[in-house]
């Protein structure tokens, strides 16, 4: 039995669908805890393409620990479909025919029995894949023949001979010329006798002179750069935000598993965490300090018509929450959206809560909003109404908030017995049948029933308070 069939089979995935560090490193482990490994003797080797996953964080620290490290080095980037085995036509190839048609089978077996929808679903990938594999990556003579024309085993360095690799941007032209005679059966005429000084010749022999003098110059400027260009792939290894497999490479760091792409990986972290924690306490000053702004003109007592436009702006931009039009500029328009949203739950300002609706045009009016003051048809005095959307109320005017649920400012009738609830409540009657309308549109009694009269509103305001 060989070291690899000791290895039990190792199934895993991830939330996203797609590959995480915690893939390769869970399977290292895998590997670690069903082998023993002298790691004095020898360390082992393992040979990855240039995905992202290797370059974050879970993976670089468990091969770069001693107890558990791993050789870990990155194939030729770009160039995987030259050395990867499973490329190959006999594994890739194999199985995206066999995928093909065994998608096709369970197309025509849904259709054979008439079902309503003959489209692959999500249960169906199982099959399909299990039916592909088998023709593909599970045939071990043609995995045997791909790993032997890719140039592992034997090793025969294969790729180093591959023609995409060693493919020339310009071939010379005297080559060519000489190449071309050959393949037509003549033979190439003596140098000697060429005319170089008129005709097309000449100009020929100007463009080969001229080609020549540019590839000397280009390959002078390279060789005396070479050491300026290591040393700017260098810096930009020092100093990338996400590390890929083609900066590793062309900075020199085709190992990565010793510290210094962790340690460059790990600082980058460490940075991101930083920014994100520092664009979490702004996030939350600027919370801390527009409720401070919303205090202080609560304690002004004032109604909102008597807020200027700066208080009116602070009160909309709290409630206003993600899916609301941009405020309104005009002070008119400001307390008509004060009025829509006033309603809206004060807690975790970042979403609408069930029921809560976003305001999307202004301008609209809408038969459930409360009334602006000033307007006419509405019966008792808007002020009452105001009131009530400011929260503001004195000992003996007792007020009922619908943005709050709220009496003078205090929970609904909090740490009040029986009979001094009763009181509050029959001093609140006035306010409660003012305040009907605007109930409604808050949403706050019963659910939102629009279809409750004033008075049904009333008596469920009443029991409640009770």
């Amino acid at each position: 039995m060989g070291w690899w069939e000791k290895i039990e089979t190792f199934v895993t995935c991830s939330e996203s669908g797609s590959v995480t560090s915690k893939i390769p490193r869970d399977s290292l482990k895998q590997i670690d805890s069903q082998l023993t490994f002298d790691r004095t003797e020898a360390i082992p080797f393992l040979l990855l393409d240039g995905h992202g996953s290797r370059f974050q964080l879970p993976f670089l620290d468990y091969v770069t620990v001693n107890d558990t490290r791993w050789t870990v080095c990155i194939g030729v980037p770009y160039g995987t479909h030259v050395w990867q085995v499973a490329d190959s036509s006999e594994q890739n190839g194999a199985f995206k025919m066999a995928l093909t048609k065994a998608k096709q089978n369970v197309v025509d077996k849904k259709m054979e029995m008439q079902m309503d929808r003959v489209n692959i679903e999500r249960h169906d990938i199982v099959g399909i894949v299990h039916y592909a594999w088998e023709q593909s990556f599970a045939r071990v003579e043609t995995n045997k023949k791909a790993t032997a024309a890719r140039g592992w085993n034997p090793l025969t360095y294969s790729l180093l001979d591959n023609k995409d690799l060693k493919r020339e941007k310009a071939s010379n032209p005297v080559k060519a010329a000489y190449e071309m005679c050959m393949i037509s059966g003549k033979a190439a005429a003596d140098p000697l006798t060429l005319n170089f000084n008129e005709g097309y010749s000449a100009t020929l022999m100007d463009k080969v002179v001229s080609y020549k003098v540019r590839q000397q110059a280009l390959d002078t400027a390279r060789t005396e750069n070479a050491a300026e260009t290591a040393r700017q792939r260098k810096e930009k290894f020092q100093r990338c935000s996400t590390m890929t497999a083609g900066i590793c490479f062309n900075s020199g760091n085709l190992c990565i598993s010793d510290e210094t792409v962790r340690d460059r990986v790990r600082e980058e972290t460490q940075k991101k965490k930083e920014k994100e924690l520092a664009a979490e306490l702004r996030k939350k000053d600027a919370e801390a300090a527009i409720f401070n702004k919303v205090q202080a003109i609560r304690q002004k007592n004032l109604l909102p018509t008597q807020w200027d436009r700066k208080d009116l702006g602070t009160m909309v931009s709290w409630f206003k929450r993600p899916g609301d039009k941009a405020l309104p500029g005009n002070k008119e328009m400001l307390l008509r959206r004060y009025y829509r949203t006033c309603h809206r739950c004060e807690k975790e300002r970042s979403r609408l809560k069930e029921g809560e609706q976003p305001v999307t045009n202004d301008d609209a009016d809408d038969d459930d909003d409360p009334p602006l003051p000033g307007s006419s048809g509405e019966s008792g005095d808007n002020n009452d109404n105001l009131a009530l959307c400011s929260g503001s109320g004195t000992e003996n005017d007792p007020t009922f908030d619908p943005g709050s649920g709220r009496v003078n400012g205090n929970s609904p009738l909090g740490g009040l017995n029986n009979s001094d609830a009763a009181s509050v409540a029959s001093s609140s009657t006035e306010v409660l049948l003012q305040a009907a309308p605007l109930q409604l549109a808050s949403g706050r009694i019963n659910g939102g029933d629009s279809s409750m009269s004033p008075m049904d509103v009333l008596l469920s305001a009443v029991v409640e308070m009770v």
